[in-house]
C-alpha cells in the first residue's frame, strides 16, 4: 500500500487536481466555455486551437482587438487542457497586452484568472497569487461575481500547499458566490474542490458528501465527463477505507461514462486507480497489466508527469512481487524521465525503491548508492518521514556489511524521527531491526529490551503495515518479531534455566498465534461481525475506518510543517472518535464476546492453560516454533513444562515437505519404502526430543511451518516401538493452546443441540445435469468405462487461477454412499440431509444450524493456498430446470455463517489446508468454521480417495454416535481399522483426515440424551411390570396350592 503522502501525490496531486483546475477555467464566460467543451477529444481540441489562433490573428488584422483578446483567452484555456502550459501563458499574456488598448473588465478578469491557473499548474504559486489577487480586486470593483468566484477557487489550490484550513475556507467562499449567482457548473466545481481538501485532510464523510453533491449537479447538467470525475473521487475515498469492492464499483461506473478516445487522461485516472486497487487486494499481476493500460492512456494525453508516476508504480509493484530485475528496469526508466523534468520528489521515490530492489538482489553497493541519493533528496524537500525510512534501510545495509556501530547509529536516528512523528508502524520495525543487530552481537539483555518494545508497539498498532513501510523490508511478517524474541529468551534460558525464560518464551509464542486470522479478515474486508445488528456493525466499521485514516493523517501532518492549531484540532477529533469507538465496541463486547477474540486476541498464560486446557493426567500439549537458526518445542502437562531445542526451520521444513509429497501421492512399492525413511527422519527431528513426554494417551499438537501439513499420527516414536503414534495415542491439532481453551469454554456454555446431524453433499454440477436426463432415463456416468474412471476418481478439484473451469467438475461417485451411510447411522428424526439439487448454497445459508451437533459436507473442496479467501466448498451449481446458480461457499461465506455446532466434518479434498502463516498454522476452511462457531473440525490434508473416505466416515460416525466415543477417539479407531485392510494399509488412504479443536465432548444432543433417559425409564417400567406380574402370578399360584391342600 502507498503511504498517505504518496497516495495523495499519486492519486490526488498527479491525477486529480490538474483536471479539476483545467475544468474550472471558463466558468466566467459560459458561452465560449460551452463551445470549447464540445471539442472533447485531443484531435478536436487541437483542431479548434488552430482555428482559434487563426481567428485571433484575423481579428487583430481587422482591428477587432476585444474579439482577438477573447479568442486568445479561449486559446489559453485549450492549451491548459492539452497540458501546454508555456503556450497557455503566452496566449493569456498576449490577451492581457491587447486589453490595455480597450479595457474590458470581464475579459481582463478572464485573462488574469487564466494566468493564475497556469502558474498554479506549474507550481509557481507566488506568481499565480499575484494575478489572482488582481482578478479578485477587479471583480470586486466591477461587481463581477463570476470572476471573483473563479479566482477564489484557483487561489485556494495555492493556499492548500501551506494552510489546509485557509484553503478550505477560500473554496467555501467561492462555493457561496456560485450559489448566490445560481451557476450549477460553478457550484459543482466548488463542491469538487472542497471535497478534494476534505479528502486531503482525511475528513472522508465530509468529502463524500461534497463529491455526492457535485455528482448530482453534474447529472442534472448531463456532463458525463464530470460525472466520471466525481465517481473517481468517491472511488478514491473507498480506497482510503480499504473497501476494495466499492472502489471497483465506483471506478467501473466512471469508466462507462468516459469516451476512451476522446479523453485518454480520464481513462488513465480510472485505470491507474483500478491498478492500485488490484495490487492492494492481492492481485499484483493484474494490477501491473492495468498500470500498463494507464501508461498508454497518459502517453496519448501527453501528460509526462502522470506517465512517470505510473511507471514508478509498475516498478514498485514488481518489487512487491519479488521480481526485482523487472522492478529495476522500470524504476530506472522512471528515474531518467523524472530527472529530465526535474521532479525531485519522484526522483527520490525512484531511488528509494531502486535501493530496496538492489538490496533484495544482494547488490549492497548499488542499494547504498540509491538510498544515499534518496536520503539527500527527501531531506532537501523536507520530508522527514521518508528520510527516516531510508536512513533505517541504510542502517540495514551497513549491518550487512559488518559496520555494526554505523548501522546502530542510523537505526537509532531513524527511531528518534519515528517516535517524534508518532509512527508506530515504522517505530516497531526499527526496534525489531535493533533487536536483531544486538542479538547477533550476543547482547541478549539489550536485544530482549528492543524486542519487547517492538512487540509492545506492534500490539498497539491499529492499522496493518504497508509495503511503503519498513515492515516488509525488516521482517517478512510481523511473526518474525515474535520468533526473534522467542529465540532471545530461549538463549537466555540456556544460560539461566531456573529464571523462567522458557515459560516467557512459550507465552510469547502463544501471543503470536491468533493474530493472523484478524489480519486476514481485515485484508479481505470480511465482515468481522456477522449476526450483529446491521446499524451497529456499520457504526463500528465506519468509526474504525475513520480512526485509521485520521491516524495516517496525523503521521503525515507531523512529517511536514504544520500549525499548532491544526494539530490541536486533529487531536481533538481523534479523541472524539476514540471515545465514540470505545462506546460502540463496549456495546458489541457486551452482546458478542467473540468480538474480542477476533479484533484483540489475548493469549492465556501458562497457569490458565494448565488449569483449563491440559487439566488431566492423560494429556500432553506440544507447541512448536520454527526459527531461522534453531527451533523449539514446549511439552506441557497439567503440572509441568519442558522445552527442547530442535533443528532450524529450513531442515524441518525440508523433511516435512518430503514426507508430505510422499503422503499425498498414490502408493507404490518404491514410495512406501521412501515414506518409511522420510517419516523416521522427520520423527527423529521433532518427536525424539520429546519422547519421554509421550507417555500420555492424548497428544495435542500446535504445529508451525511445514509441520502443519503433517498428520502426526503417522510419525513413529521410540516410546511406541517405532509404530505410528495412532497405534497408542489420540492426536488432536490446535492453532494454539489459547484458541483451544476458548473453544472449550464456548462448548461448555453451549446448550445441547436438539438434533444430531445436518449434511450437505452429492451436489449436482453443470456437467452432470444433462447426464441425468438422457433418453433411457439413466445416468451416463454409471456406464462401463466411465463408471470405472469415476470409481477411481479422487476428490481432486483444485483452484488454479484462470485455468479453473467449473463446467468440468463431476459429482463424487461415493458421496451418495457416504450420505446413505449417515442416514443409517444417525437417528432419522434428528438428521437433515440436503443432497443433489437440494444441496445448495442458499439452503446452507438459511439453515438453522444452531439445532445441530454436527455439520457434514461431502463435496468438492477448492483450494487457493496463495489467497485463502478464494478457497471454499462447492455445492449445486445448477437447478432442476437447468438454470445455473452460485454454488461456491467461500471463506467469507463461512465466516458469516452462524454455526455453533460441536463438530464440522469436511469430507472433501485438502479442506484442512490454506495459507501457511508462520505461527498461526494454515488459515483456511478449518479456521473459518471455528470462527463461525464450531468447536472442532475434521478435515483432510491432501486429495483423498473417494471410496476409502466413504468407509472411513461410516466407521467414524458409528464410533461417535453408536459407541459413544469422543470425535478424537472415534477418528483414531476408524483410522486404525482402515489401515488394517491390506488395500488401504498405506497412510495415503487413512491419514489425511485430522481433528482440530475441542476434544473432550461426546456428541450427545438433547434429543438423544432425552431418548436415552426415556429408554431407561421404559426399561425400568417394564422391569417393574414384569416383577409385579411375577408377584401376582406367584401369589395366585401359592393361593391355588393352599386351596388344594385345604381341600
Amino acid at each position: 500500500m502507498i503511504a498517505l503522502r504518496l497516495l495523495l501525490l499519486v492519486l490526488l496531486l498527479c491525477f486529480v487536481l490538474p483536471v479539476r483546475m483545467s475544468q474550472a477555467q471558463g466558468n466566467a464566460d459560459s458561452t465560449t466555455a460551452d463551445v470549447d467543451e464540445s471539442a472533447i477529444s485531443v484531435e478536436e481540441r487541437r483542431r479548434t486551437l488552430t482555428e482559434l489562433s487563426t481567428a485571433a490573428r484575423q481579428f487583430l488584422d481587422n482591428g477587432q482587438t476585444l474579439e482577438a483578446a477573447r479568442a486568445l483567452n479561449r486559446v489559453g484555456r485549450l492549451q491548459l487542457s492539452l497540458n501546454s502550459l508555456q503556450d497557455a501563458l503566452a496566449a493569456y499574456r498576449e490577451a492581457l497586452t491587447i486589453l490595455k488598448q480597450i479595457p474590458d473588465p470581464s475579459t481582463n478578469i478572464s485573462s488574469l484568472n487564466g494566468l493564475g491557473k497556469t502558474y498554479s499548474r506549474m507550481g509557481k504559486c507566488a506568481d499565480a497569487q499575484t494575478f489572482l489577487r488582481r482578478a479578485i480586486t477587479l471583480s470586486e470593483q466591477n461587481s463581477y461575481q463570476d470572476g471573483r468566484a473563479e479566482a477564489l477557487l484557483t487561489l485556494s489550490a495555492c493556499q492548500n500547499f501551506d494552510d489546509h484550513a485557509l484553503a478550505l475556507k477560500t473554496a467555501e467562499e467561492a462555493l457561496a458566490l456560485w450559489q448566490s449567482i445560481g451557476s450549477k457548473r460553478g457550484i459543482a466545481e466548488s463542491y469538487m474542490t472542497v471535497g478534494d481538501y476534505q479528502f486531503a485532510q482525511s475528513n472522508l464523510p465530509e468529502a463524500t458528501q461534497d463529491y455526492e453533491a457535485a455528482l448530482n449537479l453534474w447529472r442534472e447538467l448531463n456532463d458525463m465527463d464530470e460525472q466520471a470525475d466525481a465517481l473517481i473521487q468517491l472511488g478514491f475515498i473507498e480506497y482510503r477505507k480499504g473497501a476494495w469492492q466499492n472502489v471497483f464499483t465506483f471506478l467501473t461506473q466512471a469508466q462507462g461514462l468516459v469516451n476512451e478516445k476522446a479523453n485518454p487522461y480520464r481513462m488513465g485516472q480510472i485505470t491507474s486507480g483500478l491498478a492500485e486497487t488490484f495490487v492492494e487486494s492481492g492481485l499484483p499481476e493484474t494490477g501491473i497489466d492495468k498500470y500498463r493500460e494507464a501508461l498508454e492512456y497518459y502517453h496519448q494525453s501527453q501528460d509526462r508527469r502522470a506517465s512517470i508516476v505510473t511507471l514508478w508504480a509498475i516498478g514498485k509493484a514488481y518489487y512487491v512481487l519479488g521480481n526485482n530485475p523487472e522492478a529495476v528496469r522500470n524504476l530506472q526508466q522512471a528515474l531518467a524521465d523524472a530527472e529530465s523534468i526535474k521532479e525531485s520528489t519522484i526522483v527520490a521515490m525512484c531511488n528509494d525503491f531502486l535501493g530496496r530492489s538492489f538490496g533484495a538482489m544482494g547488490d549492497a553497493t548499488s542499494a547504498q548508492s540509491h538510498f544515499e541519493v534518496a536520503l539527500d533528496l527527501y531531506t532537501r524537500v523536507k520530508n522527514p518521514m521518508e528520510a527516516a525510512r531510508v536512513r533505517a534501510l541504510l542502517g540495514r545495509i551497513y549491518q550487512q556489511q559488518g559496520k555494526v556501530e554505523t548501522a546502530r547509529n542510523y537505526y537509532q536516528k531513524a527511531l528518534e524521527t519515528f517516535r517524534a512523528l508518532s509512527d508506530r508502524v515504522n517505530q516497531s520495525a526499527t526496534l525489531y531491526a535493533l533487536g536483531v543487530l544486538e542479538l547477533r552481537q550476543n547482547n541478549l539483555n539489550v536485544a530482549e529490551d528492543y524486542f519487547s518494545q517492538a512487540i509492545e508497539a506492534t500490539e498497539q498498532m491499529r492499522r496493518s503495515s504497508t509495503s511503503r513501510d519498513l515492515t516488509a523490508a525488516f521482517s517478512d511478517t510481523v511473526q518474525e518479531r515474535y520468533e526473534s524474541y522467542i529465540d532471545c529468551l530461549m538463549r537466555r534460558n540456556r544460560m539461566e534455566p531456573e529464571d523462567g525464560f522458557a515459560v516467557r518464551a512459550f507465552e510469547i509464542s502463544e501471543s503470536a498465534r491468533g493474530r493472523s486470522l484478524a489480519e486476514l479478515l481485515r485484508a479481505t474486508q470480511t465482515d468481522i461481525l456477522p449476526g450483529i445488528e446491521p446499524q451497529l456493525a456499520e457504526q463500528e466499521k465506519s468509526l474504525r475506518q475513520s480512526l485509521r485514516v485520521k491516524d495516517d493523517y496525523k503521521v503525515a501532518m507531523l512529517g511536514r510543517s504544520y500549525k499548532k492549531e491544526e494539530l490541536d484540532a486533529l487531536e481533538s477529533e481523534l479523541a472524539r472518535l476514540e471515545a465514540d469507538y470505545k462506546q460502540v465496541t463496549e456495546t458489541i463486547r457486551a452482546r458478542y464476546p467473540s468480538f474480542n477474540q477476533i479484533t484483540q486476541p489475548l493469549a492465556w498464560d501458562l497457569k490458565q492453560i494448565q488449569e483449563k486446557v491440559i487439566n488431566d493426567d492423560q494429556t500432553v500439549f506440544l507447541e512448536y516454533s520454527l526459527g531461522e537458526d534453531r527451533s523449539y518445542v514446549w511439552a506441557i502437562t497439567h503440572n509441568s513444562i519442558r522445552s527442547y531445542e530442535l533443528p532450524p526451520r529450513s531442515q524441518i521444513n525440508a523433511a516435512a515437505g518430503k514426507v508430505y509429497k510422499l503422503l499425498a501421492s498414490p502408493p507404490a512399492v518404491q514410495t512406501e519404502s521412501e515414506l518409511t525413511g522420510a517419516t523416521n527422519e522427520l520423527a527423529e527431528m521433532v518427536l525424539s526430543p520429546v519422547d519421554a513426554e509421550l507417555n500420555k494417551r492424548k497428544v495435542i499438537v500446535a504445529a508451525d511451518g511445514a509441520l502443519n501439513y503433517i498428520p502426526f499420527q503417522i510419525l513413529p516414536a521410540p516410546s511406541t516401538n517405532n509404530q505410528p503414534l495412532i497405534s497408542s495415542h489420540e492426536i488432536i491439532n490446535a492453532p494454539s493452546a489459547t484458541i483451544l481453551g476458548e473453544l472449550q469454554q464456548q462448548a461448555e456454555r453451549r446448550e445441547p443441540p436438539a438434533k444430531v446431524l445436518a449434511a450437505f453433499g452429492d451436489p449436482i454440477f453443470e456437467s452432470d445435469h444433462a447426464q441425468r436426463h438422457d433418453a433411457n432415463g439413466e445416468q451416463l456416468a454409471m456406464r462401463s468405462l466411465e463408471a470405472v474412471r469415476l470409481r477411481q476418481a479422487l476428490r481432486d478439484i483444485e483452484l488454479n487461477g484462470d485455468a479453473f473451469d467449473p463446467s468440468v467438475i463431476k459429482r463424487l461417485f461415493y458421496a451418495r454412499r457416504e450420505l446413505a451411510n449417515l442416514r443409517d447411522v444417525a437417528p432419522e428424526r434428528s438428521t437433515f440431509i440436503a443432497a443433489e439439487y437440494d444441496a445448495t448454497r442458499e439452503q446452507l445459508q438459511k439453515a438453522d444450524l444452531t439445532q445441530y451437533a454436527i455439520l457434514h459436507f461431502a463435496t468438492h473442496g477448492l483450494l487457493d493456498p496463495k489467497r485463502p479467501e478464494n478457497s471454499g466448498l462447492l455445492l449445486s451449481t445448477v437447478k432442476p430446470d437447468g438454470q445455473t446458480q452460485s454454488g461456491f461457499v467461500g471463506l467469507q461465506d463461512i465466516y458469516a455463517l452462524h454455526a455453533p455446532v460441536e463438530l464440522v466434518v469436511l469430507s472433501a479434498c485438502q479442506t484442512a489446508l490454506g495459507k501457511d502463516v508462520r505461527g498461526e498454522g494454515l488459515l483456511g476452511l478449518t479456521r473459518g468454521f471455528m470462527y463461525a462457531g464450531a468447536s472442532s473440525v475434521v478435515a483432510s490434508l491432501w486429495k483423498v480417495d473417494d471410496e476409502a473416505t466413504a468407509e472411513l466416515m461410516r466407521q467414524f460416525y458409528i464410533n461417535m454416535l453408536q459407541k459413544e466415543m469422543t470425535p478424537a477417539a472415534a477418528l483414531r479407531a476408524a483410522q486404525n481399522s482402515i489401515r488394517q485392510k491390506p488395500e488401504w494399509r498405506s497412510p495415503y488412504y487413512w491419514a489425511a483426515f485430522t481433528l482440530q479443536g475441542e476434544n473432550h465432548m461426546l456428541i450427545k444432543p438433547a434429543q438423544i440424551a432425552g431418548w436415552a433417559t426415556l429408554r431407561w425409564k421404559i426399561a425400568l417400567a417394564l422391569a417393574l411390570m414384569a416383577l409385579a406380574t411375577f408377584i401376582v402370578l406367584r401369589h395366585r399360584r401359592n393361593k391355588l396350592l393352599r386351596a388344594k391342600e385345604e381341600g
